[in-house]
């Protein structure tokens, strides 16, 4: 999202609207994968001055994004996590799954909106999983 005032007056429209998501790739430097962590929180900020209704969407990559992926994020509320591509190796599936419960001892969130690939091991008593229809569009080439 290169300039959200362009978006503002729909957004607000809406009843609640998720956190941006700025991919976090394994393969990624540390600095990038910072950065993006950080527009995701950027971003999301700004809508919410804006009068938006934001949902958290909590991301990560890598343990050592742990520092930094949880830092500002609110505790006990209603959160989303993605896991688009999460599937794609036994390594990437490991590290979200790792992040995961990471993000729910730190944030011990109310609920979890879920999206991307249904994944294993979910908690689903808090979790509740949405497929994303326009990513199977594009996957099926439709």
């Amino acid at each position: 999202m290169r300039n959200p005032s362009l978006y503002i007056d729909k957004l607000r429209r809406m009843s609640s609207v998720i956190f941006p998501d700025c991919s976090q790739y394994i393969d990624m430097p540390a600095y990038l994968r910072f950065s993006n962590s950080c527009k995701n929180k950027e971003i999301g900020a700004y809508l919410q001055k804006q009068g938006v209704n934001v949902i958290v969407n909590a991301t990560w990559s890598k343990p050592d994004s742990f520092l930094y992926a949880f830092e500002g994020l609110p505790e006990g509320c209603v959160i989303a996590i993605n896991s688009v591509g999460a599937r794609k190796n036994a390594m990437t599936m490991y590290l979200w799954q790792k992040g995961y419960q990471e993000t729910i001892a730190h944030l011990k969130p109310s609920f979890i909106l879920r999206y991307g690939d249904k994944m294993p091991n979910e908690i689903e008593n808090i979790s509740k999983y949405f497929p994303n229809i326009m990513i199977k569009h594009l996957r099926h080439g439709r």
